[in-house]
């Protein structure tokens, strides 16, 4: 049990993710919280517009 992964323990890792410049990691962050604040509910966010998603404006 000594050695399961804690929240808020450092883990080392080498992904895509984890070498991208912390700047990029944060816009998109930004940018992912603000399209889900515009989507309105959870059916907006697929990929494909619907109705709905068209017409409603952020």
């Amino acid at each position: 049990m000594g050695n399961d992964a804690l929240f808020g323990r450092y883990w080392a890792a080498d992904s895509f993710v984890h070498r991208l410049d912390p700047r990029t990691k944060l816009i998109g962050t930004i940018a992912l919280v603000v399209i889900m604040f515009c989507a309105g509910n959870f059916w907006a966010l697929r990929c494909a517009p619907s109705r709905r998603s068209l017409s409603s404006s952020c």
